[in-house]
């Protein structure tokens, strides 16, 4: 990666893998940036940043778009999801979780993003909510 990175979520889509926010390295803020590894040219590009800077957050690939869920953004826990689509190297914001949350598990079922578990005011959490991206139908 060009930036050393720690706390940071990972997708993959066409045979491309996302890194996605982090912490800086201090542990006083987040950042935006997102780089793309090329497994097939061993090579970094940059991608657009997210409109959220963020670490501990998630991340889940379902119909080729990568969704950035959660988080905290060095001052607040989030609920916010946003959407990153690689054709057009864009993100748009989707609904937002119902519980914030940072440092959590993400998984995608047959197109389902699930969030488990996590952190939020000094408390875990034990719930879990699930997502249905558009265009499931």
């Amino acid at each position: 990666m060009r930036i050393p990175r720690f706390s940071l979520a990972a997708a993959a889509v066409n045979g491309k893998i996302y890194a996605i926010g982090s912490s800086t390295a201090n542990l006083q803020g987040a950042v935006n940036t997102v780089e793309i590894y090329d497994p097939s040219r061993d090579s970094w590009t940059t991608a657009a940043s997210m409109p959220t800077a963020r670490w501990g957050l998630g991340a889940a690939a379902v119909n080729g778009m990568i969704y950035a869920i959660g988080g905290d953004n060095g001052g607040a826990v989030l609920s916010t999801v946003e959407v990153y689509d690689p054709s057009t190297n864009s993100w748009s914001t989707a609904a937002s979780m119902l519980i914030a949350r940072d440092i959590f598990g993400t998984a995608d079922v047959n197109g389902l993003i699930y969030v488990l578990g996590g952190f939020f005011d000094g408390h875990l959490i034990n719930a879990a909510e699930q997502y249905s991206p558009p265009g499931l139908d």
